[in-house]
C-alpha cells in the first residue's frame, strides 16, 4: 500500500473518531476557529518541549514542533464536523461519503506552509490559517459547484427588470446560520440559487456567497458590483437554518434579466446575518 493510500485511510479513520475526548494530562493539544465572515479556518497546535537524556534544546524544540504540526492535522479534522456544507451535511459527512477526496485534503494540510510558530521555555505553538477559497483554498478540493449551470427557474409572468450586478440579502433576525453551499428559495419554495448554478472557477475564487454582519457590507462591495439588488429575506419556518427565502415577487425581479443571471453564475451574492452566527470556536 503506497503512502497516499495509507494517508487516506488514516485521515478517514481519524475523521470517524473526531468526537473522542482528548486524553487527560496530554502534553499536546489543538484548537480550531471558523470565521465565516472572512472565509477562514484557523487551527492551533501545541506541544511541550521535553528534555531528554541526549540531544540539545534545539533538538527538543524541533521534536515539539513536529508534535505540534500533528496537532494541526488533528484540529483540522475535528473542525470538519463543524464546517457546514449545506442543508444536512458537514464537511465530515462529505468525506465519509466520498473517501477518495481524503487524499486531497490530507496532502493539502500536510503541505500547507503558511504557519506561525511561537516558542516559549516549555512550549511550541503553531498556528495555521486555511482560507476556504482562492489560490490556496481547501473547500474546492472536496465540494463541487456548477453541476446545473443555467438552471435558474422561469416564471410565466413577465416582470420588468433592469440588470443587477449582484444580490444582497438581509437575513438578520431570522436565526440563519452560514454554510458553504446555502440555498435560496422563493416564497413558494422553488429553488432559485445554489452553488450548482455557480461557475466552477468562480466558486474556487470566492465561493457561492459571502457572509457579513455589516448592513453596508463595507470592504466587500466589489463582490456585488455598483448596482446590486438588495432584498430582505422572509421568515419561513419550513426552511432549515442554512437556507434563505425571498418573496416570490422579488425572485421574479431577480430572475428576469439575463445579465443578472450571468452575475449570479459568478457567485456575486452577499448574505447579511446576525453577528452571533459568523464565528465558531471549538467547544
Amino acid at each position: 500500500m503506497d503512502r497516499l493510500k495509507m494517508a487516506r485511510l488514516l485521515f478517514l479513520a481519524a475523521a470517524c473518531v473526531i468526537a473522542a475526548p482528548a486524553l487527560c494530562g496530554s502534553s499536546e493539544s489543538s484548537t480550531f476557529f471558523i470565521d465565516w465572515g472572512r472565509c477562514e479556518l484557523s487551527v492551533s497546535g501545541s506541544a511541550e518541549i521535553t528534555p531528554k537524556e541526549s540531544g540539545n534544546v534545539l533538538a527538543w524544540q524541533y521534536g515539539a514542533a513536529l508534535a505540534a504540526q500533528k496537532e494541526i492535522l488533528r484540529g483540522f479534522i475535528r473542525s470538519l464536523d463543524r464546517l457546514r456544507v449545506g442543508a444536512f451535511a458537514t464537511a465530515r459527512d462529505v468525506l465519509l461519503e466520498e473517501p477518495v477526496k481524503n487524499e486531497n485534503i490530507y496532502r493539502f494540510v500536510s503541505e500547507y506552509r503558511r504557519r506561525e510558530v511561537f516558542y516559549s521555555d516549555r512550549l511550541v505553538k503553531i498556528k495555521a490559517v486555511f482560507p476556504f477559497f482562492g489560490e490556496t483554498g481547501f473547500v474546492p478540493l472536496f465540494i463541487e459547484a456548477g453541476r446545473s449551470r443555467g438552471s435558474f427557474p422561469g416564471y410565466a409572468e413577465f416582470v420588468h427588470s433592469i440588470s443587477f450586478t449582484g444580490l444582497v440579502v438581509d437575513a438578520r433576525g431570522l436565526g440563519r446560520k452560514p454554510a458553504i453551499a446555502p440555498r435560496i428559495f422563493d416564497g413558494e419554495h422553488m429553488l432559485i440559487y445554489s452553488i450548482d448554478t455557480v461557475r466552477t472557477e468562480s466558486f474556487a475564487k470566492w465561493g457561492g456567497v459571502r457572509y457579513t454582519k455589516d448592513p453596508d457590507y463595507r470592504g466587500i462591495e466589489p463582490r456585488v458590483g455598483a448596482n446590486p439588488l438588495r432584498l430582505v429575506a422572509l421568515k419561513d419556518e419550513k426552511l432549515i437554518e442554512t437556507d434563505i427565502a425571498l418573496a416570490t415577487s422579488d425572485a421574479m425581479t431577480l430572475m428576469q434579466d439575463v445579465e443578472t443571471r450571468a452575475n449570479l453564475e459568478q457567485g456575486k451574492v452577499i448574505i447579511i446575518i446576525d453577528a452571533a452566527g459568523l464565528e465558531e470556536a471549538e467547544k
